[in-house]
C-alpha cells in the first residue's frame, strides 16, 4: 500500500539509522491502519480482518463481487509474477483483494495516507527541534 522505500525517502529519512527507519515506518503504518479504520463499520473492519487474514472464505466471493475481472487486472499479473520471488508466499489474491477493498471502502485513502505522512513529518522536524 505505501512502499517503505518511497516513505523513507519522502520524509527525508535516509539519513537514520536502518532500525530507526523501520521503527518510524512501523509506527506510520500502525497510524495509517488507525486512520483508515475511522469511520468504518464494525462489519466492513471485520470483512477487511478476514482479508488481511488471508480467509479464502471472505476473499473469494468478495474478489467475485467487486473484482470479477480481476485475474486481468495488470496490478494482479504483477502480484502473480511476485509470488514466486516472496519469501513468505503471500497470496497474490489475498493482496490484490486487500488493496481493492481499500478501494472500494476508503476512496479518500490518497487524502489519508498524505495526512498521516505530513503529521509525521510534523512529529519528526519537531522531534529534531527540540
Amino acid at each position: 500500500m505505501v512502499n517503505k522505500e518511497q516513505f523513507i525517502e519522502e520524509l527525508n529519512l535516509t539519513g537514520f539509522k536502518p532500525e530507526e527507519q523501520d521503527a518510524i515506518y512501523e509506527d506510520f503504518t500502525y497510524e495509517l491502519g488507525a486512520a483508515i479504520s475511522d469511520g468504518l463499520s464494525d462489519e466492513q473492519m471485520e470483512e477487511f480482518t478476514q482479508i488481511i487474514n488471508a480467509n479464502e472464505e471472505v476473499i473469494t466471493p468478495w474478489l467475485a463481487a467487486h473484482a470479477p475481472d480481476y485475474r486481468e487486472d495488470p496490478s494482479f499479473k504483477e502480484l502473480q509474477i511476485g509470488y514466486d520471488e516472496d519469501p513468505e508466499k503471500i497470496s497474490p489474491e489475498k493482496v490484490f483483494a486487500s488493496i481493492a477493498w481499500v478501494r472500494v471502502n476508503r476512496p479518500d485513502f490518497e487524502q489519508i495516507v498524505a495526512r498521516v505522512k505530513r503529521e509525521f513529518r510534523q512529529q519528526l522536524d519537531a522531534a529534531s527541534a527540540e
